[in-house]
């Protein structure tokens, strides 16, 4: 699914080759998206046109 669609099924999303322990949490604040990496929230994740193209996103379960 796109990046799009992945963020209206659930709080936190990811791409499929990506880390089970990496996510990113897309916001309406200042921080626009925000990543977890190992439990830790790591801010302001910027996405690369391949990224934002990508039709390999899911929605990952709340963390």
């Amino acid at each position: 699914m796109d990046i799009a669609e992945a963020a209206r099924k659930g709080k936190y999303i990811k791409r499929k080759g990506w880390p089970d322990d990496w996510a990113i949490q897309p916001t309406n604040s200042e921080l626009c998206c925000t990543s977890m990496s190992n439990g830790k929230l790591l801010p302001r994740w910027e996405p690369q046109r391949k990224d934002l193209v990508a039709d390999d996103w899911e929605p990952v379960r709340e963390r």
